[in-house]
């Protein structure tokens, strides 16, 4: 989960610095971002747990 939370906190400092504020147009741009990266953590953990992923 550790990733999922620098992404975010990553994303928002990068709209910061670029002076971009969340507003109703900017917020699924950060969803996916997030959404894309918790998607890979969802689909490799189970291939760890059975011993699969390299």
């Amino acid at each position: 989960m550790l990733p999922l939370g620098l992404v975010s906190l990553l994303a928002y400092a990068l709209m910061a610095i670029m002076d971009i504020s969340l507003k109703v147009a900017t917020l699924p741009v950060v969803t996916l971002g997030v959404g894309i990266d918790y998607g890979i953590y969802i689909y490799r953990a189970p291939l760890l747990i059975l011993g699969v992923a390299d």
